[in-house]
């Protein structure tokens, strides 16, 4: 039996990965019912269980963010909102709790954060009317500059507090609802991040979500943080497919930069270098160690210096 959320409405806004945020929409439905269904998309989408609410096409995080906090809440009928990505969606209905219900916004929260405002992670989060109501006001500007969660969660909370009456969740109700850069102790309601996508998708299925990314994904540190999963698993066909789609679509050097961010050590990200060239086709095989030798000589010189 599905989990009854019928006081809630589940939204995805998306223009770069909407294939994914259509599974990520199918799969939270097929374990939640709720009141409403929306994907705001600028795209045609064939046969959808869902609502599509046709938007111009959302180009930037700016532009996704404004649209978030300034007119979605217009569309929204029901006492909370369940914001997914493609990244991010329901994965352990059991995990709900009604305590969830008694807060104005939960989403995962920041373990770098130590000052008690550390719940704002959005791509994964649960919202009130009131809240939503209370953010769409002129006062609460956004900022190119500032990630929109952050500055909603963290610089505009006191006053969301105080002269709203917004509840933010504390920690530990955050972790039962989602997990982004903690480790999950216990199965979660849902979860945010590329990285964690290991987690909660089968091998088989996998393949499938690596092919339909977008060039950008394929430059992210998360991305690479996945690759790197795979490789402490020992799932190396896994890993290749990530690998082998980073040199389709980024440049060398954005590669490289991505490689020297992700990885936890250097004899770490050597060896998983070392692997994805034993695993590289045979007919790209001398551009690969041409590539991965200049890498594995970069980390040599930087342990060495």
């Amino acid at each position: 039996m599905k989990l009854d959320l019928s006081d809630v409405t589940i939204c995805a806004v998306d223009s770069a990965n909407v294939a994914l945020t259509v599974r990520a929409l199918r799969l939270s439905m097929a374990r939640c019912k709720f009141a409403d269904a929306i994907l705001f998309t600028h795209a045609t989408v064939d046969g959808a269980a869902f609502r599509i609410e046709k938007i111009p096409k959302v180009r930037s995080t700016v532009e996704y963010s404004y649209f978030c906090y300034k007119q979605l809440p217009t569309f929204i009928n029901t006492p909370f909102v369940l914001m997914v990505q493609w990244d991010g969606y329901v994965v352990e209905p059991s995990a709900w709790s009604s305590a969830f219900r008694e807060y104005d916004y939960i989403g995962a929260r920041w373990p770098f954060v130590t000052d008690g405002m550390s719940v704002g992670n959005g791509g994964f989060s649960l919202r009130s009317r009131k809240f939503l109501r209370a953010v769409m006001k002129p006062r609460f500007t956004l900022d190119a500059r500032l990630n929109s969660d952050w500055l909603i969660c963290r610089s505009y909370r006191p006053e969301l507090e105080k002269d709203h009456g917004i509840r933010f969740a504390p920690e530990n109700v955050a972790d039962l609802f989602s997990h982004e850069k903690v480790v999950p102790t216990a199965p979660t309601f849902g979860f945010h991040s590329l990285e964690n996508m290991w987690r909660h998708v089968d091998d088989t299925e996998m393949f499938d979500v690596i092919r339909l990314l977008n060039a950008h994904a394929c430059s992210t540190e998360t991305y690479s943080r996945l690759m790197m999963a795979y490789f402490d698993l020992g799932k190396f066909e896994l890993m290749s497919a990530l690998c082998s789609k980073m040199r389709r679509r980024i440049s060398r050097s954005k590669i490289l930069q991505s490689i020297r961010e992700s990885a936890g050590d250097q004899a770490r990200a050597t060896e998983c270098i070392r692997m994805c060239e034993r695993l590289s086709p045979s007919r790209r095989l001398g551009f690969v160690r041409r590539f991965f030798g200049k890498v594995a000589s970069l980390f040599e010189k930087s342990r060495v210096g």
